[in-house]
């Protein structure tokens, strides 16, 4: 599958709370870091001289982006567990709600105004990679005057995963359509 570069520039990244709406966030490609589960192991020597490997249990998933976004007041009340759509003044709660961050590279003309969870038309080039069970970390704002832009810096970590053993990252690469993703709920304790 031949990718041209162009379309990777770019990225949507949508993060959504479990029962909670998406907040899309654009993004340059450079300023977005993923940094996949370490999956180390450990070499324990017997008594022939020989060598046995144990495997370490797979450790935090990380995302770090730099984006903007057209409301700011939904990305406050990603971090701090608030209803979105709602002023977030002094309401920061103890309470730690995991997200989903998905990311999307697309050709698909008509997904800047979509979110990176939406589906892509058939005749497209796309990248999507999704995590679950993530934990907003870290979140400051600035100002971009060159832009003119007021920039969000988010952090995001999270399990390889969950209870069930079960994996939190899926990652789909095709030439065609992908299907949109559902609504995010959280049931893993």
């Amino acid at each position: 599958m031949a990718f041209d570069n162009m379309w990777r520039q770019k990225a949507l990244i949508s993060v959504s709370k479990s029962g909670g709406s998406e907040v899309t966030f654009h993004a340059n490609t450079k300023d977005i870091k993923i940094t996949m589960p370490p999956r180390d192991i450990a070499i324990e020597n017997n008594t022939n001289g020989g060598q046995v490997v144990s495997y370490n249990p797979d450790g935090m998933w990380q995302i770090d982006f730099s984006g903007w976004v057209y409301d700011g007041i939904d990305v406050d009340a990603l971090y701090a567990d608030a209803t979105a759509g709602t002023s977030v003044v002094n309401t920061f709660s103890p309470t730690r709600t995991p997200v989903r961050v998905t990311i999307l590279w697309t050709t698909d003309s008509a997904a800047a105004t979509s979110t990176a969870v939406s589906a892509t038309s058939g005749s497209t080039k796309s990248r999507r990679m999704s995590f679950v069970k993530g934990y907003i970390t870290d979140y400051p704002i600035s100002y971009v005057s060159s832009d003119g832009k007021l920039m969000f810096d988010v952090t995001v970590k999270g399990p390889a995963h969950l209870s069930t053993g079960v994996g939190t990252i899926t990652a789909v690469k095709v030439d065609g359509s992908i299907a949109a993703l559902g609504a995010y709920t959280e049931t893993d304790n």
